[in-house]
């Protein structure tokens, strides 16, 4: 499977004349990410980051100076973890999450900073029709679309529903929907 890629307004002129890349959006379509080995979930993420942009690095010496895109998205990614190529026991996985990336830049000084790679105004994580059934074994939490901002550390709720799995008049049962909730936050945890 091989994701589509979309990207909108590119300006050409800047990217041959200037070497800086320009454009509106990138749009990934549903990308996936399968890694194999256990040690994979040991390992610090920071690393895996750095050897990330260490293969950039390169590219920012010879052809680039910098990248500004208004917005990255990565539309309904998923992600697999096995325990390796020859045991294909699955370890983790998470399916339809949009991660979107609001002002993405970096440029030829950034790219060799080890504290930060790029700039952006924010960083947005979505799951589209999460569900959840409740501990107590009577209700399901269902919710459209469930956002996670990396700036302000807000999460936020649209189409909230909790209601019952089946009616039974003995029981306190609750059918609740909220349009939007938005639980503010400093820090995730």
């Amino acid at each position: 499977h091989s994701p589509k890629i979309l990207i909108n307004r590119i300006n050409l002129q800047s990217f041959v004349r200037k070497k800086i890349f320009r454009c509106k959006s990138i749009n990934v379509y549903e990308p996936e990410l399968k890694l194999e080995g256990a040690e994979i979930l040991q390992q610090d993420s920071a690393l895996v980051v750095d050897r990330l942009f260490y293969e950039l690095q390169p590219l920012f010496k010879d052809q680039l100076k910098s990248v500004a895109i208004d917005e990255i998205n990565f539309v309904n990614a998923n992600y697999k973890i096995y325990t390796s190529s020859a045991n294909l026991k699955q370890i983790s996985n998470a399916e339809n999450i949009s991660v979107v990336i609001r002002k993405f830049r970096t440029d030829s000084t950034l790219i060799f900073d080890k504290a930060r790679f790029f700039n952006s105004d924010d960083i947005l994580i979505e799951m589209n029709n999460f569900k959840n059934d409740l501990g107590d074994s009577l209700h399901i939490l269902n919710i459209d679309t469930l956002e996670y901002s990396l700036k302000t550390a807000n999460i936020s709720a649209f189409g909230f529903h909790l209601n019952y799995l089946i009616k039974d008049s003995t029981r306190n049962l609750y059918d609740v929907f909220v349009p939007k909730v938005v639980l503010k936050s400093k820090s995730l945890v």
